[in-house]
């Protein structure tokens, strides 16, 4: 048996790969729309954090079939301001409607760059989702 499907965007460049352990007809398939990936996404996790990849990415592929959201908010100087998440987290929060679980890392370098754990525009949009049973937050969000 398979792997759950778990899907990663972390190339600024628009990329994202599937798991080594996701079906092979899923990893396959053009768009998750697609009838034949559908028989095989009973959940999907997505861990992400270049949000403007996952938002391309979504533009072919509906948003109802992620389960599971893994968000790294990396604190380098050149990771994606808040004004991007917010775009990704209002599209999910309108599209995603079976979020079940959420986990949430924020990353801090010292005190040059503390990611964006304090930027009321990140948190705010951040409660845009509607996550149905689990929100984990791990990491330096409160430095």
């Amino acid at each position: 048996m398979a792997s759950p499907p778990y899907i990663f965007f972390h190339n600024r460049n628009g990329g994202y790969w599937w798991h080594e352990k996701t079906d092979p007809i899923l990893q396959n398939c053009r768009t998750i729309n697609e009838e034949a990936a559908q028989s095989l996404l009973s959940s999907l996790t997505v861990n992400v954090s270049q949000p403007c990849s996952l938002l391309r990415w979504l533009n072919k592929n509906h948003p109802a079939y992620i389960t599971d959201l893994v968000v790294f908010v990396d604190a380098c100087c050149d990771s994606p301001p808040a004004m991007h998440w917010s775009q990704l987290f209002e599209k999910l929060g309108r599209e995603a409607t079976n979020l079940q679980h959420l986990t949430i890392y924020w990353d801090s370098e010292n005190f040059v760059h503390r990611g964006l754990g304090k930027d009321l525009c990140f948190v705010r949009a951040l409660t845009q989702l509607k996550v149905k049973k689990t929100i984990t937050i791990e990491g330096f969000y409160a430095l």
